[in-house]
């Protein structure tokens, strides 16, 4: 099943996409941006607000589409000056310091509109509509193979991290 968050903005209809799409347990937002439906840049030049209207509308979409910030495992942040990493970055800490999604930042030389200095898309991983209480919890155990152990199916084997004569690391001393 797919749905779809609309952008609400100018270039919606025109590039045609989505602020964010669902498909099974998986959305995706799109590089967001702090412009009004006219286009212009809310808050024009500061990195800093501008995050905090982004994160809001990508937090926004989640919940359009049943998710939430918390299910959030990767953003990727664009800076049209990475110098400004920072009040980026703190505003990102503030709204992800408990979940602490992979995170991409990088410069990029302009964005749509000239006074948007930050954009941030996300990728979210809904959990399982059933309760992990009801789940039903399995081992996997792989079969056993016929024939016994021994060295042919892992018993005796030497453990490649342990250093043996083979493998260890030379000596440092003089």
């Amino acid at each position: 099943m797919r749905r779809s968050v609309p952008t609400e903005n100018v270039w919606g209809d025109i590039v045609g996409y989505s602020r964010a799409v669902r498909a099974g347990n998986l959305i995706f937002v799109s590089g967001t941006t702090a412009s009004g439906p006219d286009g212009k840049a809310l808050h024009p030049g500061e990195s800093g607000p501008q995050t905090r209207v982004i994160l809001d509308r990508i937090e926004a979409a989640l919940m359009k589409l049943g998710g939430s910030l918390d299910q959030v495992v990767e953003t990727r942040i664009y800076l049209c000056d990475i110098d400004q990493w920072e009040a980026v970055g703190k505003v990102h800490g503030e709204v992800f310091a408990a979940i602490r999604p992979a995170t991409t930042m990088v410069e990029v030389s302009r964005l749509i509109a000239s006074d948007l200095v930050v954009e941030i898309s996300a990728t979210a991983i809904l959990d399982s509509d059933t309760p992990l209480s009801a789940r039903k919890r399995q081992r996997t155990r792989l079969p056993r193979r016929l024939g016994g152990g021994g060295a042919a199916h892992g018993k005796n084997r030497p453990d490649p991290l342990r250093p043996t004569p083979r493998n260890a690391a030379p000596s440092m001393t003089a």
